[in-house]
């Protein structure tokens, strides 16, 4: 009989638990802040199915075991009936925890591009490109499912015991499409943002530290660049391909959930008006003379005391007010090439600056639109 991988099973359950923190924490936070659901959110949450079925069918699959043995160290002679048939459900049940574990990764792709339209307000040419992304992100996931249910052929040898099924149930196949399409979109979805940080006017380190940040991605990368020739050169074990597929989608539910929860946790309740916010920092400038800049490279006056005041507050009440949801209250059109201010990781973008060279908000062409 089939000796249950309790190692595997223990990193699956382990992985599968973190990454349901990360979700209730950041739907109950939006939730308790009566902000409610954004596009991104509901992708979160309709990740939880795919990602819980899953844990119940990797849990099957490593009972019972599957067909993708070595047939000369488990000869089929040498089992029983109850074992052949325990190992012909764990190899129906494989099929439907790729379809789950793929349909998780995917969802966080999804989370990351809702996530950029709101850092982007698809201005141009940012919200063609989210489009276009979007469609990737489909068509690659139409195309993993594709490779997982058609490697065999007929449909019924992805559970035949005996005779041999051949080589199609390691799934190389799957394996490779997999990787490559998950290589492919998460490049895109690293590279989406970078010419955000590049036209936001901050220090060359602060630039950098955004890289970075933006870049967070190339962990999931880095994963399957690994898992793939690990796993072929294992032959496909089913429980080396559980263990790599558990780790990657708790790292791509960091990846999703990383910036939405840092905003989420920093933001006070209150957000300000674009009004009020202007008029915050110009009567700012008026009364403090500058002074320097702040240890995370922000703008600061003297008020005459030993205190020094951000005017650029990257790191205080205004910027983390904003939850990446630029121009939303200044009624935005989707089609104009106009400035946009966001934080990420409590660090404020902005595009347009005034005379002074200080940062505008809200910019003023749309100020004067929204005065009108």
């Amino acid at each position: 009989m089939q000796e249950l991988d309790t190692s595997t099973l223990t990193a699956t359950y382990a992985c599968t638990i973190l990454a349901l923190v990360l979700i209730f924490v950041r739907l109950g936070l939006r939730y308790h802040r009566k902000e409610g659901m954004r596009v991104d959110d509901v992708w979160m949450g309709i990740s939880l199915v795919p990602l819980i079925v899953r844990l119940g069918v990797v849990h099957v699959v490593l009972a019972y075991g599957t067909n993708n043995i070595d047939r000369k160290a488990s000869p089929v002679e040498h089992m029983s009936e109850a074992e052949i048939r325990q190992r012909t459900t764990g190899s129906k049940m494989i099929l439907a925890a790729r379809i789950f574990y793929a349909g998780f990764v995917w969802c966080m792709k999804v989370c990351i591009l809702g996530f950029y339209e709101r850092l982007t307000a698809r201005s141009k040419p940012y919200g063609l490109l989210v489009n276009i992304t979007y469609v990737a992100v489909f068509l690659t996931y139409v195309a993993v499912i594709l490779s997982t249910l058609l490697e065999c052929r007929p449909f019924p040898v992805y559970w035949q015991i005996t005779p041999d099924p051949g080589h199609c149930v390691q799934a190389v196949a799957q394996l490779v499409t997999m990787g490559s399409f998950n290589i492919f979109t998460d490049m895109v979805l690293i590279l989406i943002p970078l010419p955000l940080v590049i036209k936001s006017g901050l220090p060359a380190m602060r630039k950098l530290q955004l890289f970075l940040l933006f870049s967070v991605g190339m962990f999931v990368v880095c994963i399957t660049v690994i898992r793939m020739p690990v796993i072929i050169g294992d032959k496909s074990v089913q429980k080396a391909r559980t263990l790599w597929a558990s780790i990657e989608c708790l790292a791509a539910c960091i990846v999703a959930n990383a910036p939405v929860l840092n905003s989420l946790l920093r933001r006070k309740a209150k957000k300000p008006s674009c009004d009020n916010y202007n008029l915050s920092v110009n009567s700012r400038r008026r009364r403090m003379p500058v002074t320097g800049q702040d240890s995370v490279g922000s703008l600061t006056r003297n008020d005459g005391s030993d205190e020094l005041d951000s005017v650029i507050e990257t790191r205080t009440e205004v910027t983390q007010k904003i939850d990446i949801n630029p121009l939303e209250s200044c009624n935005r059109s989707k089609g104009t090439r106009s400035p946009w201010r966001g934080d990420f990781l409590g660090t404020e973008i902005w595009t347009e600056r005034d005379k002074y060279g200080f940062p505008t908000w809200p910019p003023p062409t749309l100020a004067r639109g929204h005065k009108g």
